[in-house]
């Protein structure tokens, strides 16, 4: 099931080979340990360069987005079986 979320979360992500590499997602008192990064684009909002990516744990895909003028990350969509 396709949720919408539009929600702030937090992010742990590693630095290599000049990408960004989500690894630990925390969301509704939750981590998730991200296992893939399935897709990854980037678009402008305004002055604002924001990165998404398409990324899966065993069970779920999220879509996250993150902005890098603000610094924040949202996460939003959800995706799960069930």
């Amino acid at each position: 099931m396709l949720s919408e979320v539009d929600e702030l979360v937090d992010v742990v992500v590693v630095f290599k080979k000049n990408l960004v590499w989500p690894k630990l997602l925390k969301w509704n008192g939750r981590v998730y340990r991200i296992k893939n990064i399935n897709m990854r684009h980037q678009t402008n909002d305004g002055s604002a360069l924001i990165h998404y990516f398409s990324v899966s744990d065993d069970l779920n895909f999220f879509k996250l987005a993150f902005n890098t003028k603000s610094l924040q990350w949202r996460l939003e969509q959800v995706y799960s079986e069930g």
